[in-house]
């Protein structure tokens, strides 16, 4: 390949294996004296040292094996490019290992494949012209692209109200943790959801300008403008009669007496009454989630007149606010955002395919699966997500040995077609009634001696977690399995509003996303690891929130967020889900196909 022509993204592969090789090997790479290298390696050293690193023998072997083929007025460029990759790194030490600069490395030679996109026009028509869309990259190249986060692994942060901003908080989480971790669970939900709600536009923005008639002039009005303020519980201790009254507050809804409502905030608790409540906004109430109230205080009570969800936000707008934070998860710098948005956008044609309640002991369900992979075979998707339980009822003691036996003969359909096999990963997401440890979340994936038949045959997958996250390029994606919807309803404490313009899916998502919390439900009703429970967390709300459900199909759009409910595979008709990034569209299919049409 000429120097000056672009490289595909099928090129990339084989240009980071034949760049390890020559590292490694010494094939291909110019020779220089050793006066030449001995200056070479003072002055990578010297570059480091001016930044406060320092390099290990081995990682300044890699740097000078790979600063040799170039010319000598490109060294202190390419040192540059990968001190700032370095940079965007979080380091465990000041001393730079060689695995980490490996690493950077092998991102530096991806991005060469990337940085022409945002540069040439003329190189999106090569790009096309080659085939270089995401269904053709190599698998090692996908995982820059698609990767999956375990629950397990998810960052922990915590809002710090004096910085203003969101911190990693240093943990040792652990499954059996103690009270403490418990308590954390409210206070840092209640203070994710309080400063969002704090820079909501009615909080910020005067929304109620009264009138008044000034002294002398009927027809003259001077405009006093008011806004929302939140008033703290505690400040209600001992107030005046005239600052008891249209109070807005925040807090959690809670039951600390036997057929008693209270609110909590961070500093108080006061009885809720809601028998006189004048409106109800979208939504679906239970205990334990977060809500705005105005009202009176009478004697001891607070009677409010409206209850709501806290204040939404888009997602933009909450990137712009935290921008440097990594909420999601992962290995990503936003630095390369706009690198793989322009990829993103190219791959018109990618798509995912996602489905849910995947009983794979159905011999109906296997018939079905050959006739989904026979009508992708030609045009594979990014990757298929499949979500449990992965075997139908009743559940006995050879569970695992079934399920096992039920995936290996999985594995042996997807490898008759070879284009799935090679181009589309595979994503597993267990279901509550699918062999695991006890039924409290997260759930891990499904253990290695269950999935061993299935990556014999099929090693481009991921057993994840419950939930999961995916990342594909700029896109975050939460896979939750979880029969929410009913239970939300049966522990409901408020009938929910019934508006014509609003479906119960609408109110459903809204409460999740509002709540920032996948699982706004009391734990003894859903319970949930207290050390992990922000593995749960959705803020920023992603880009796509896959909440399957037993509950009939749907999908949403709120606050630019795509929710979606696959619906059950087996007992909805065979019903599934395609989803395009480029287009952030998503279409609901149906398997009706004859098998007999087919031969």
């Amino acid at each position: 390949m000429d120097a000056s022509e672009p490289m595909s993204l099928d090129d990339w592969d084989a240009r980071t294996s034949s760049n390890r090789a020559a590292r490694g090997h010494g094939e291909g790479v110019e020779t220089l004296s050793d006066a030449d290298r001995a200056r070479l390696r003072a002055r990578i050293v010297a570059a480091f040292k001016l930044t406060g690193l320092a390099l290990k023998a081995e990682s300044v072997k890699l740097i000078q094996t790979a600063l040799i083929p170039l010319s000598p007025f490109e060294w202190d460029a390419k040192l540059g490019e990968i001190l700032r990759a370095l940079e965007r790194r979080t380091l465990d030490s000041s001393v730079v290992d060689g695995p980490s600069v490996q690493r950077v490395l092998d991102d530096l030679a991806f991005e060469s494949v990337l940085a022409p996109t945002t540069m040439s026009t003329s190189y999106q028509g090569h790009a096309r012209s080659n085939g270089a869309n995401v269904s053709n990259i190599a698998a090692s190249s996908m995982d820059r692209l698609l990767t999956c986060i375990d629950a397990f692994s998810v960052p922990k942060l915590a809002y710090n109200a004096d910085r203003k901003t969101f911190q990693l908080v240093p943990s040792n989480p652990m499954l059996h943790s103690d009270a403490a971790s418990k308590a954390a669970i409210y206070a840092d939900r209640f203070a994710l959801l309080k400063q969002r709600t704090l820079r909501a536009e009615h909080f910020l923005q005067p929304i109620v300008v009264t009138h008044v008639p000034s002294s002398g002039a009927d027809d003259a009005f001077e405009q006093k403008q008011e806004r929302f303020s939140l008033t703290p519980l505690d400040a209600l201790i001992g107030a005046a009669e005239k600052d008891l009254q249209n109070l807005m507050t925040f807090g959690m809804l809670t039951q600390m007496e036997e057929g008693k409502l209270f609110l909590e905030d961070a500093g108080s608790t006061i009885e809720l009454d809601l028998s006189q409540l004048e409106e109800v906004l979208t939504g679906i109430f239970t205990e334990n989630c977060f809500v705005l109230t105005e009202g009176e205080v009478v004697g001891k009570v607070l009677k409010a007149r409206w209850i709501g969800l806290p204040a939404s936000e888009s997602r933009e707008t909450a990137r712009k606010n935290f921008s440097a934070v990594n909420f999601f998860g992962g290995n990503y710098s936003i630095q390369d955002a706009p690198q793989y948005k322009v990829l993103e956008r190219q791959n018109e044609d990618a798509f995912f395919v996602v489905l849910s309640d995947v009983w794979l002991d159905q011999p109906k369900t296997m018939e079905k699966l050959r006739v989904l992979f026979t009508g992708y075979a030609s045009s594979p998707p990014v990757a298929f997500i499949l979500i449990g339980d992965f075997t139908s009822p009743p559940y006995g003691r050879n569970h695992a040995p079934l399920l096992k036996q039920c995936l290996t003969q999985l594995g042996k359909l997807v490898a008759e077609f070879s284009q799935i096999k090679r181009k589309s990963r595979f994503v597993f997401v267990p279901g509550n009634n699918d062999p695991g440890p006890g039924n409290i979340l997260p759930r891990p994936g499904l253990s290695a001696s269950i999935t061993e038949g299935f990556r014999e045959l099929v090693p481009n997958v991921e057993f994840g977690s419950n939930p999961c996250r995916l990342r594909y390029c700029t896109q975050e994606i939460v896979i939750f399995r979880e029969d929410l919807l009913s239970k939300m309803r049966r522990n409901c404490i408020l009938p929910t509003p019934e508006k014509s313009d609003v479906s119960l899916a609408a109110a459903f998502t809204k409460t999740v996303i509002d709540q920032a919390h996948l699982c706004p439900l009391p734990l003894h009703v859903r319970p949930v690891y207290w050390d992990f429970d922000h593995a749960l967390r959705i803020y920023p709300a992603p880009d796509v929130l896959i909440l399957a459900d037993k509950a009939e199909p749907y999908d949403h759009r709120y606050n630019g967020c795509v929710c979606l409910n696959p619906g059950s595979f087996v007992t909805s008709g065979f019903k599934f889900y395609e989803y395009q990034p480029a287009t952030r569209r998503c279409e609901a299919s149906e398997l009706s196909m004859d098998l007999s049409k087919l031969e």
